[in-house]
């Protein structure tokens, strides 16, 4: 197990005080307008995770002090919930409260994943990918990572690309 940084383990005392507190949810919504290949995205979303370690991660408690532990990979399916039943006039709002629904939703530091990914489908040519992480394994400045990662992957993928992404030379745990 990896020891957590100085502000990983204030933000462990601080779910400690208040389990399943959701202020620490960080929530990313991309809207996608255009055709969307899902298989793309879903896999762009799977090499990151696999890329990675901490968004693998779990916290919890050994002889006293907060601990992290990085899960192995393991594909994950980017579930889909589709309003296209709808009137076309209640799709993107029904669609942005299932986003604000899903980033007050608490993650459980201890169970894991601390992620979690939705796709929202409007209509097939407007989409909406919803991730909520807990800031425990991310900052402002990683989202913007992982976005730029998932939009390059996903063009990647879009032009048949299937090799990985090289290893990254070190982990958040280095």
């Amino acid at each position: 197990p990896a020891p957590l940084s100085y502000t990983q383990r204030s933000l462990w005392f601080l779910d400690q005080l208040y389990p399943e507190n959701v202020a620490y949810n960080a929530p990313i919504a991309v809207r996608f307008l255009g055709r969307l290949d899902t298989n793309a995205l879903e896999r762009s979303l799977n090499e990151i995770l696999r890329r990675h370690e901490l968004l693998r991660a779990r916290f919890e408690q050994r002889n006293g002090d907060p601990v992290q532990y990085e899960a192995p990979f393991r594909p994950t399916k980017l579930s889909t919930i589709s309003f296209e039943r709808l009137p076309e006039s209640q799709r993107l709002k029904t669609a942005r409260s299932e986003a604000v629904r899903e980033a007050r939703h608490p993650l459980n530091l201890t169970k894991g994943p601390l992620w979690r990914a939705k796709l929202l489908r409007c209509s097939e040519r407007e989409h909406i990918f919803v991730m909520v992480l807990h800031h425990i394994i991310c900052d402002g400045w990683s989202i913007g990572v992982l976005v730029r990662e998932l939009f390059s992957g996903y063009e990647r993928f879009l032009r048949g690309d299937t090799s990985p992404s090289p290893p990254l030379p070190i982990q958040y745990g280095d």
